[in-house]
């Protein structure tokens, strides 16, 4: 995906909505389905980011379409893949849960190594315990169900590394959220100096967020709202105005 370094690693949301548009638009007069279905994809993932929630699903819902009518498995879990992260980070839990236990699915009926399960997994778990903290946080099987979908992204991205700043970053939520704090502390240092080294402004902001909420829910809240805020301003500099507003948010409301 010709966005994706733009992205993730520089921070530059609509320099790669850009770049990824123009290709996409080649792809599809050129009729190569398969590669077209995982740009659809992209774009409509950086638009939702963006706040551009229409075109964003109209690129989805695309994106499936082909997917699905051509057999590809790959395609399909590529778009639900980044509709549920996109729906993660605007506050749609119930909807990203959903999204993202259907490409979860995926992965196991069809064992596929896909790099970009890096993000599906530990989305997959930060949406859930998202839930479990809005259902009041005391049903310890989800939370034990949460720490095994954590522990498969670290296993994940032990060898395929772009994504291990997020798998630790879900890690590191759940564990802060079961109450083991050593541990909780240690991989999200880990998650912040592996975003650090890759100049991963995405990855920066989502260990910015989620140590934020993990803090508020401690009841640390001059922490957390300091770091609430430091993701809020990390997210608007990308461009990507709903998470903003989200953690600003959540911040406000652990003041």
């Amino acid at each position: 995906m010709v966005g994706i370094s733009t992205y993730f690693f520089r921070g530059g949301l609509r320099a790669a909505v850009t770049s990824e548009e123009k290709v996409a638009d080649l792809v599809e007069r050129t009729g190569a389905h398969s590669y077209g279905t995982h740009l659809m994809a992209s774009v409509g993932h950086y638009r939702a980011l963006l706040g551009e929630a229409e075109i964003a699903a109209a690129r989805f819902a695309q994106s499936l379409r082909t997917a699905r009518s051509t057999k590809d498995q790959l395609g399909v879990l590529c778009a639900l893949t980044l509709r549920g992260h996109a729906e993660l980070l605007s506050g749609g839990i119930a909807a990203a849960v959903e999204t993202l236990s259907e490409a979860h699915a995926v992965i196991g009926a069809t064992g596929t190594k896909f790099w970009l399960n890096g993000v599906t997994i530990p989305a997959l778990a930060l949406a859930r315990l998202q839930r479990w903290r809005a259902n009041g946080a005391n049903h310890r099987a989800e939370l034990r169900a949460i720490g095994k979908i954590a522990a498969e992204g670290l296993a994940f991205t032990r060898s395929r590394r772009q994504f291990r700043c997020y798998a630790l970053t879900a890690a590191a939520a759940h564990a802060a959220a079961a109450g083991n704090a050593r541990r909780a502390r240690s991989l999200f240092e880990r998650a912040e100096e592996c975003g650090q080294s890759q100049r991963n402004a995405w990855g920066l902001a989502e260990v910015h967020l989620e140590l934020g909420r993990a803090l508020a829910a401690e009841g640390r809240q001059a922490q957390a709202i300091q770091l609430l805020d430091q993701a809020a301003i990390e997210l608007e500099a990308m461009g990507m105005a709903p998470a903003a507003a989200l953690a600003r948010e959540t911040a406000r409301a652990a003041r």
